[in-house]
């Protein structure tokens, strides 16, 4: 390199007169980084390389996605089988056993149960099933614990409202009924009426509603007790007596001991298998739906 040639690299007034033309000190260059479309573009990349890098991708295999299409599956399904649309408690239910079968089943395959098994996903959740309530075992429940399972679920141990009572169902001719109701009343009514006679003894009222209507049998526990009466269901007219009428009752922890730990016991082997479950989700990502 000449001696000039390094006088001119080298002055500093020749390396300003350059930079003065430098690509980046252009108008359309200083214009365009002025634009908010690019900073929000070069956000946009900085969040994705910055999402990559913390949330790596997930393997197929390790994903779990409860879907839109899945839910509606689901309710479709229920709907259908009990005739009425679940409630959330039930959307809720249906959901966290479709979490914890998919995880067995995933688990399963894992573990090589598919191989050489022409079995369909149900057989294999089955297999699976039994492997983890083999390992498990039901607590013996304290008193303050089928209390509180007592409280939660009154509706299946409490005595129900009970009737008892007498129906003759005389069809849709208001006319005969009262001319029959004279004759029972006077005690004359023929072997004919006798034969239409039904007993309900001791039966819950609320069973009865299918069978007559609400307004019916609202009106049949208002009636005088050991007297015969004249009264319009949905199907036409009765005569009825009222033998006896039983208020609700709760009943005791001491009185419902039997079918309640047994029950109780069975509540408590599925929370432990589902926490069994669960810890084999550890190594799954869920989207879509929160692991019960």
């Amino acid at each position: 390199m000449t001696d000039e040639a390094v006088d001119s690299f080298s002055h500093p007034a020749a390396g300003s007169a350059r930079a003065r033309h430098a690509w980046w000190h252009t108008h359309a260059v200083q214009r365009l980084l002025r634009e908010p479309l690019l900073h929000f573009l070069v956000l946009g990349a900085l969040l994705f390389v910055i999402n990559a890098v913390v949330v790596p991708g997930v393997p197929k295999e390790r994903l779990i996605e409860f879907t839109p299409e899945i839910r509606k599956s689901l309710i479709n399904t229920f709907t259908e089988q009990q005739k009425r649309a679940p409630s959330p408690a039930e959307i809720k239910r249906l959901t966290d056993d479709w979490l914890l079968n998919e995880i067995v089943y995933r688990e399963a395959l894992a573990q090589g149960f598919d191989k050489g098994d022409d079995m369909i996903r149900d057989r294999i959740n089955q297999k699976m099933r039994l492997l983890i309530f083999s390992n498990i075992r039901p607590s013996a429940p304290k008193a303050a614990d089928l209390q509180k399972w007592l409280d939660a679920h009154r509706d299946r141990y409490d005595i129900p409202e009970r009737i008892s009572f007498f129906d003759v169902p005389m069809g849709k001719s208001q006319a005969d009924a009262q001319a029959t109701l004279k004759l029972i009343d006077a005690g004359k009514e023929p072997e004919s009426v006798r034969l239409l006679a039904r007993s309900y003894t001791n039966r819950p009222v609320d069973t009865l509603t299918a069978g007559f209507s609400k307004p019916f049998v609202a009106a049949l526990k208002t009636q005088p007790l050991h007297t015969w009466q004249l009264m319009q269901s949905g199907d036409g007219w009765h005569i009825v007596r009222v033998e006896g009428l039983l208020p609700k009752r709760a009943v005791t922890v001491a009185e419902a001991t039997g079918p309640m730990v047994e029950e109780w016991q069975q509540d408590d082997l599925r929370k432990k298998a589902a926490q069994a479950v669960r810890a084999m989700a550890k190594p799954y990502v869920i989207k879509g739906a929160t692991l019960p």
